[in-house]
């Protein structure tokens, strides 16, 4: 599915959706670069999600693909379910990440790498913090992973 065939209710993503002037131009062509790569890691619905609710589910998209670009493992989406991204740390753990982020004109919030870079250093140091406490915690217990920590295959 073209990522801007669907017909949707937010207003910015009509603007760009009809190319209303030169920024939305490159917002529109920008979108089409990096949908393709993401698509996996994006909900099955995420073409319709996108024309209804445009700041949220673009910057979704940009967070995938900031993810990828950083070469961190995520896992496919097969569902519809929350939270938006899995990232794989190994085989036996894994890190959801909710891409929550305000709803103002993507205009004015684009700002590229600096948003998405700042959240992918929490990502990681959330990681380290996360992995050296399961580490000594299964340590302590005689365990191989912390047992809470499911995988997120969908």
């Amino acid at each position: 599915m073209n990522i801007f065939e669907p017909q949707g209710k937010d207003e910015i993503y009509r603007y760009i959706q009809n190319e209303i002037n030169d920024p939305c131009k490159e917002v529109k062509k920008l979108i089409q670069q990096l949908y393709p790569p993401a698509q996996q890691y994006l909900d099955p619905d995420f073409c319709k999600a996108l024309a209804n609710d445009f700041n949220s589910h673009f910057w979704e998209l940009y967070l995938v693909s900031v993810f990828l670009d950083l070469e961190f493992t995520l896992i496919p989406k097969k569902k519809s379910l929350s939270p938006d991204i899995c990232i794989s740390i190994d085989d036996q753990q894994s890190v959801w990440v909710e891409a929550v982020g305000r709803s103002i004109l993507v205009f004015r919030l684009f700002s590229p790498g600096k948003a998405a870079l700042r959240a992918a250093i929490v990502v990681l140091s959330r990681l380290r913090v996360c992995r050296s406490s399961w580490a000594g915690a299964a340590a302590m217990l005689g365990e191989s992973r912390h047992p809470q920590n499911d995988r997120c295959d969908r």
